[in-house]
């Protein structure tokens, strides 16, 4: 998994340094941190939370393990501002390729996942007011050593 999430790292490196605005000769590769995982796991379920930050960004990986449930694995690419991470989350689920938006919470040291109401605008899901999110504590994913 840490080899995937370094590949992704590196294609959204190579595309932060190709693009550019015109305004310089070079574009100059976004530095991102090592990578934090953080973990799930009750019953039979699991969710798995792995990223990367770096100036006003954050990448990494998503997994969803959910008992009797179609297991989702996925990207998120989004910002982490006053311990809210907000990041559009691409993943695979039956042959389909979707993006919908997801919100962690950090909460004593653990990110919370958000629920709250949800609309399709552009092609994928996103939440009507991220203001009004509600997190549950008792789901609360907890910092792990990063698989090698």
């Amino acid at each position: 998994m840490k080899s995937k999430f370094l590949g992704m790292l590196i294609v959204l490196g190579l595309f932060t340094a190709c693009k550019s605005d015109g305004n310089s000769e070079e574009a100059k590769p976004v530095k991102m941190s090592d990578p934090d995982c953080y973990r799930f796991a009750a019953d039979r379920d699991t969710v798995l939370l792995s990223f990367s930050t770096g100036k006003d960004s954050v990448a990494g990986t998503l997994e969803y393990n959910l008992f009797q449930k179609d297991k989702n694995t996925g990207t998120i690419n989004g910002w982490i501002k006053n311990d809210l991470l907000l990041a559009d989350y691409t993943f695979m689920s039956e042959g389909t390729s979707s993006v919908r938006q997801v919100a962690f919470k950090k909460i004593s040291g653990d990110w919370v996942e958000g629920y709250g109401d949800t609309k399709e605008m552009n092609g994928k899901v996103v939440f009507v007011n991220t203001d009004s999110l509600e997190f549950e504590p008792k789901l609360a994913l907890k910092k792990v050593d990063c698989p090698k």
